[in-house]
């Protein structure tokens, strides 16, 4: 009560955290119940027995004293408490223009259209008549009292548009009703910094690619860094930890918000191959890789599926494009992912999706 936490949130936090806490006896017996509660709202039904157990099972490094006196804020990190009440948002909409390759006729971002814009598109005569009140509300009420407006609306847009999850059939010829399981896109990520990356590559080679020997010299201070901020915080000179354990990387490229309404570029920031074997070697038990650009691949990439987007299904890494990632901290970030697919645009080479991000 002196620190104003939720004990079930400090609970969570240190289990995840793998900290030392120390709580009043009374105080655990009271909230460790809650752990399946509260991990079964955020993650849903999707997620497996074995996972769901996880906090649970490192609440087994909590202390436990019976005397309030011996309860001190030093044994609590309080940056590490994931806040379960306030995600971020880190996923752009379909009607992004810049979230959409610019290729009109293939790749539309989302937008509505009107009885016109139909006609033209299907190459419709003239004498075709078409209902003219798409995108106007009517009013549905049986009631002369009172209304009951309601919008019949068309909209057109593409499988790619916006965030998505790429699935097999999007670069593999045979179809396949293959996805890539659910657990790869929900669960403790980690989230990169490449932005001063790309300054350095676009300054010395004017380059959008990132090549090899940048992005394992880039890892390797990450990992410095990390073990540093981690040390600091435990309060001690040693600490076993390492960068490279995490299930789910996110990379983030840029350091201003997108315009969501500029026009479409083809100009973006992506791994050679060469970087992209340098992340894969570091991280042996990725499960996704997400990225705030269009593509992990370069835009002219062909086939893909014999570049990173093949790379990457090689060792059954799952693909999240079209990120927004600017709102965290310019440092690496560690919090729980939840994705939630969007039924309308959920189909065999793609699936639409809100994501959400809880930093701890």
């Amino acid at each position: 009560n002196k620190l104003e936490i939720d004990p079930t949130q400090l609970l969570i936090g240190a289990a995840i955290g793998g900290m030392t806490v120390y709580l009043l006896r009374k105080d655990i017996e009271s909230i460790v119940h809650k752990i399946r509660d509260k991990t079964g709202q955020l993650f849903g039904d999707q997620l497996e027995d074995k996972d769901r157990t996880y906090f649970a099972s490192r609440s087994q490094e909590i202390k436990i004293r019976d005397s309030p006196t011996k309860l001190g804020r030093g044994n609590i990190v309080h940056k590490r408490i994931v806040q379960l009440e306030l995600p971020l948002r880190i996923d752009c909409l379909p009607t992004s223009v810049q979230a959409s390759f610019p290729y009109e006729s293939i790749t539309p971002y989302a937008r509505q259209l009107n009885s016109d814009d139909l006609r033209r598109l299907l190459k419709l005569p003239e004498d075709i008549e078409i209902p003219s009140d798409f995108n106007e509300f009517v009013d549905c009420s049986s009631s002369p009292n009172g209304v009951c407006h309601t919008t019949r609306s068309l909209v057109l847009s593409n499988s790619h548009a916006g965030t998505h999850a790429d699935q097999p059939h999007h670069f593999y010829k045979s179809p396949s009703t293959q996805r890539f399981p659910e657990k790869c896109y929900r669960g403790i990520a980690l989230v990169l910094d490449l932005t001063r990356v790309i300054r350095k590559c676009r300054k010395n080679e004017n380059a959008q690619s990132i090549p090899g020997k940048i992005m394992k010299a880039y890892l390797n201070q990450a990992q410095e860094a990390y073990q540093r901020v981690f040390s600091e915080a435990h309060k001690t000179s040693y600490v076993k930890l390492s960068l490279f354990h995490y299930k789910r990387v996110l990379l983030r490229t840029r350091s201003k918000p997108l315009d969501e309404q500029a026009t479409p570029t083809m100009k973006f920031p992506y791994l050679s191959t060469e970087a992209m074997d340098e992340l894969l070697n570091a991280f042996p038990s990725l499960l996704l890789l997400g990225v705030d650009t269009m593509s992990v691949d370069a835009p002219d990439a062909a086939p893909i599926a014999e570049h990173n987007h093949g790379k990457l299904f090689s060792k059954k890494v799952a693909i999240l494009e079209n990120l927004r990632l600017e709102e965290l901290p310019r440092s690496i970030n560690v919090g729980i992912i939840n994705t939630l697919w969007n039924p309308l645009q959920d189909f065999d080479d793609s699936r639409g999706c809100m994501v959400q991000f809880f930093p701890y």
